[in-house]
């Protein structure tokens, strides 16, 4: 007969002897990250980002979390696409794939259909680190890539030349871009004309007409933030650094706070029961306006009275682009805009640095000592009706 305690130490130890087994094999394929992202490098075309993360784990990790990561698979893009291919099949496959999964238009065979999984990753790393220039002017093919080639990076570490001996310790070769700092990288999809010819966004003009473009500073600065991470591992090559470029790109939420500052300039209550609210908005921290990009994005100023007890009064005024059709319809979504959009309406965006005074004025006010708040955030309603309604906070204001 099986002794019970026996058993039972079997079952208890079984998981961690697993756990054991699968650290020793993680270790095993850390010890030859070099060698196994050497084998598995595409140098024909574009390799996938997951062979990348054998020798630049942190890196990865940062991009994984990125919009770059999730511009091909996210909800909101698929059904966009999915809208435009009703409409186009041309459209939907040469223009929006060129941006959300360019490896499809780059790469030395046309994949407009998505088929390869590297299309499917989105902007990837190899898709950006084999850029050699870009050609704003060309607003078809602003890139050109040596795909399969050596890796343009912003590390000054790696010298203004790939090693001429070519006997690098890593998988590939690597060489300093000065231009792979500069905003011109990004202008190449965060400029976008549809097919009418309309600027359906405008982010890298916005940047260009600003105060941060005339001192220098660029998109990466903001976007691409030194954040704490090892550029490759030590199997590789000692890293000299303890910090990363930030893959994510997407600033995190509390250096969002104060990108609006808000100052209550007035205050008071007017003839026959009314209330007056003058509010300064000042975009003091993005380099582009707010909001920028897709049309679906909203700039929103509340102002709220609050009276004694339970009583309140809110009002909201919303700040943004607005495009119309031929026949003058107002598109409010990306799909519309970027295949039906013929004219830029109005666009109340904040701009880089501007300062805006606006005027609330309440006809009715709650009761007793008022309290005036007042709040900006940023929202979002996709084309996916599922999706929740996103909403970030920018900025608040008291008095």
């Amino acid at each position: 007969m099986r002794d019970n305690r026996y058993s039972g130490f079997l079952k208890s130890f079984a998981p961690t002897f697993i756990r054991l087994l699968l650290l020793s094999a993680t270790l095993v394929l850390i010890a030859a990250n070099g060698a196994s992202a050497a084998e598995e490098m595409n140098r024909a075309g574009y390799t996938s980002s997951t062979i990348c993360s054998y020798c630049h784990a942190d890196i990865y990790k940062s991009w994984e979390k990125s919009a770059h990561a999730r511009a091909y698979t996210n909800r909101t893009f698929q059904e966009s696409s999915r809208q435009a291919y009703m409409v186009s099949k041309v459209l939907a496959k040469n223009f929006c794939v060129k941006c959300h999964a360019p490896t499809a238009v780059y790469g030395p065979a046309l994949d407009l259909d998505v088929n390869l999984p590297v299309t499917r990753e989105g902007v990837g790393c190899d898709f950006c680190h084999t850029i050699e220039k870009v050609d704003l002017a060309d607003v078809h093919v602003p890139y050109k890539a040596d795909v399969g080639g050596q890796k343009n990076a912003s590390m000054r570490l790696l010298g203004p030349k790939p090693n001429p001996s070519g006997a690098n310790p890593a998988a590939h070769q690597a060489a300093y871009a000065a231009w792979f700092n500069k905003s011109e990288l990004c202008g190449g999809c965060h400029e976008m004309a549809n097919a009418n010819g309309l600027k359906v966004g405008e982010t890298y003009t916005e940047w260009k007409s600003s105060k941060y473009s005339a001192e220098g500073v660029q998109c990466q600065g903001c976007h691409m933030h030194a954040t704490p991470g090892t550029p490759y591992e030590s199997s590789v090559k000692k890293p000299a650094k303890t910090t990363i470029p930030n893959h994510s790109l997407s600033p995190e939420a509390s250096r969002l706070q104060g990108a609006v500052d808000l100052k209550l300039v007035s205050a008071a209550p007017l003839e026959k029961g009314a209330y007056q609210v003058d509010v300064a908005m000042t975009n003091v921290k993005a380099g582009h306006n707010i909001p920028t990009g897709s049309p679906v994005r909203t700039l929103a100023l509340e102002v709220t009275l609050q009276g004694d007890g339970m009583s309140r009064v809110v009002q909201v005024k919303t700040f943004g682009k607005r495009i119309i059709d031929k026949n003058g319809n107002w598109l409010v979504n990306d799909t519309d805009a970027q295949i039906n959009g013929t004219k830029l309406k109005f666009n109340t965006s904040l701009r880089p640095m501007e300062r805006r005074e606006v005027r609330f004025v309440f006809a009715n006010v709650p009761a007793g000592k008022v309290k005036v708040t007042a709040r900006a955030f940023l929202t979002r309603n996709p084309v996916v009706d599922t999706d929740e309604h996103v909403l970030i906070p920018l900025g608040e204001a008291a008095k």
